[in-house]
Order: C-alpha cells, then sequence, then structure tokens
C-alpha cells in the first residue's frame, strides 16, 4: 500500500454517499471556476451550501491533485482555474467580468457576417469549456454547434440543412435545405435562399434544431437583402424611420441588434426634458417588426416619423380584441 493513502473505515463509506456527495461538490466546484470570472468565497459558499473550512479543504484538494486554482487580486477576490500555456509556461490572467464579456460581444457584432474565427471567439466568451454542462447550458451549447456550422456554410458557400425546424407561422416541424447567405441580428437570424422554392428567407436560430454542412455548393442567385434590426425582411424597398426611445426601449432596442447603436443619437433637450434618451433613425423592410417593438413598450417608445408608421400602429391599437 503507498503510504499517502488513507484507507477509511467502511463506515465512512456506507452506502457510497458520503464519497458521491463529495465528489459531485468538487465536480459543481470545477465548473463553477471555469465559468468567465470566476467566483467569489461567498459565491462558492453559497452555490455549493457549504462552510468556509470546507471550502478551503476543497480548493485545496483541487490543487493537490493538478487543478491551479488562482485568485484575483480585486477585493473581494475572486477565485478560478489557472490556465497554462500551451508550452507549460504559466500565464497569469484574470478573467473577463460580466461589463468586459459583454462589451466584447456588442464590438464582435458589429463586425458583420463572422468567419470560423469570430464564431470561435464568441464561443470562448458566451461558451467556455465547462465540466458536466448543466441542463440549462445545453441549449446554449446546441446553438452553438448551429451557428458554427451555419457561419462555416456561409464562408465556404455551401449548402446546409436545417434539422427539425419549427416554422412559427403553421407550428409544423420539418427539416430544410437552403444556401446560407449571412446572419444578422446579434446571431439570432439566418439570411438564407430557399433550394425548394429559390426563394429568399430568413430563419431564426431558435427554432432550429440542429445544422448540417452539405457537399453541395451554393448556386442560386445571392441577395442584398438583409433583416432589419427588428428582424423583418418582407420587401427589397427598405423605409426610414424614427423613434423617441426612452432608457429602457434603448435598452432593448440594442438587446434586439447591436447594429442599432450606430444608428441612435441622444435626443434634444426639449425631448429629454420629457423623459427621453434617445432618437433613433433607421431603416426598415415594413412595418410589421418596427411595429410589434412599439406595441410592446407603448409607453417608453413613440413614432417621430414618418406618418404612415404611426397610421400603421393606431390601426393595430384600434382593431385590438382585448
Amino acid at each position: 500500500m503507498h503510504p499517502s493513502v488513507r484507507v477509511k473505515p467502511e463506515s465512512e463509506f456506507a452506502n457510497g454517499s458520503i464519497p458521491q456527495q463529495k465528489l459531485l461538490s468538487l465536480l459543481r466546484l470545477i465548473r463553477l471556476l471555469k465559468e468567465p470570472g470566476g467566483r467569489t468565497m461567498a459565491q462558492l459558499l453559497s452555490e455549493l451550501d457549504k462552510k468556509q473550512r470546507t471550502m478551503q479543504r476543497y480548493l485545496k484538494l483541487l490543487e493537490e491533485v493538478g487543478y491551479p486554482v488562482d485568485k484575483t487580486t480585486t477585493q473581494p477576490a475572486r477565485y478560478f482555474l489557472f490556465e497554462p500555456a500551451p508550452e507549460g509556461r504559466g500565464i497569469r490572467h484574470e478573467p473577463l467580468n460580466d461589463q468586459e464579456t459583454e462589451l466584447l460581444n456588442l464590438r464582435l457584432a458589429d463586425l458583420g457576417t463572422p468567419n470560423p474565427v469570430l464564431v470561435s471567439l464568441r464561443q470562448k466568451l458566451q461558451l467556455p469549456a465547462l465540466l458536466l454542462p448543466q441542463p440549462h447550458e445545453l441549449r446554449s451549447l446546441r446553438q452553438a454547434r448551429i451557428l458554427e456550422t451555419l457561419a462555416l456554410g456561409i464562408e465556404l458557400r455551401r449548402r446546409v440543412r436545417l434539422l427539425a425546424y419549427e416554422s412559427g407561422n403553421t407550428g409544423t416541424v420539418r427539416d430544410r435545405e437552403l444556401e446560407p447567405l449571412a446572419l444578422a441580428n446579434n446571431y439570432t437570424q439566418l439570411a438564407s435562399n430557399d433550394v425548394a422554392t429559390g426563394q429568399y428567407r430568413t430563419y431564426n436560430l431558435s427554432r432550429m434544431g440542429g445544422a448540417e454542412l452539405l457537399d453541395a455548393a451554393c448556386t442560386l442567385p445571392d441577395s442584398d437583402r438583409r433583416p432589419d434590426v427588428f428582424g423583418m425582411a418582407e420587401t427589397d424597398q427598405w423605409t426610414t424611420i424614427e423613434l423617441l426611445l426612452t432608457s429602457r426601449s434603448y435598452q432593448q432596442l440594442l438587446r434586439e441588434s447591436a447594429a442599432a447603436a450606430v444608428e441612435c443619437q441622444p435626443a434634444m433637450t426639449t425631448e429629454q426634458a420629457e423623459g427621453w434618451t434617445h432618437r433613433y433613425r433607421g431603416r426598415v423592410h415594413g412595418f410589421h417588426g418596427v411595429g410589434r417593438f412599439v406595441l410592446g413598450l407603448p409607453l417608453e417608445v413613440r413614432v417621430a416619423a414618418p406618418e404612415s408608421l404611426r397610421q400603421f400602429v393606431l390601426d393595430k391599437v384600434a382593431g385590438a380584441k382585448w
């Protein structure tokens, strides 16, 4: 028997409950330490429901079995797993916090149609390599793989097959073969040509069950049409609109599309006195998308122009059945 190995009494291993719970806690601790930003000691104690003395023992145990635990110099200190360089030389780096990650995501979204390198960067920011992904993370992991496949199809000009795509209009679920053109609106939509009909179509990533890269090259004519910031691409025509936004609706607009930031300007002094913080001026394909945005935040958005958009919204309100 190795001198460093301590054999516990059989009673301590009764039904395997104690070692199993301890192993589960250690695995959960590793997962938390690998997430962006790490965790403070208070967060670790709360999320794992442990006392500080036990947590310190767990952290020391991880180091003993080869997991280098480090912590930030900020207060309160945040604990994370130290990642060595490929050559074996350690590079000390503190993990990105939530604000830094969000800013980098916005800047990456401004770069337009992604290539595989941009996709990889976004995955590293949003989906770190975690041990034992939790159920709520599986959907994000699946969408990341779908996004990577679509981006590769765009880059290589090859067809893709969407697996088990759920139609928002009919609710039917079936596979669809298409030629991808571009990803839009914070990578939530795909602009494409449908192979079966030869027509331009947009698809939401949230409704895709999966994606396969095909060997067939894209042959249909490319289209310059792309979804507007409200997710619509009804026609080839563009209409310029102007909206007054409160702080809340401004933040909601940026969540829907980071590209909208460059089309927003601070509201004029007289408008700010009425509670408006920003004025958005952009182009849309029809009024259905922007109309949905306005009606969804009725006290947070005012239509400044054109009059036809204001009338479109008023007609929708008049026809509502409450």
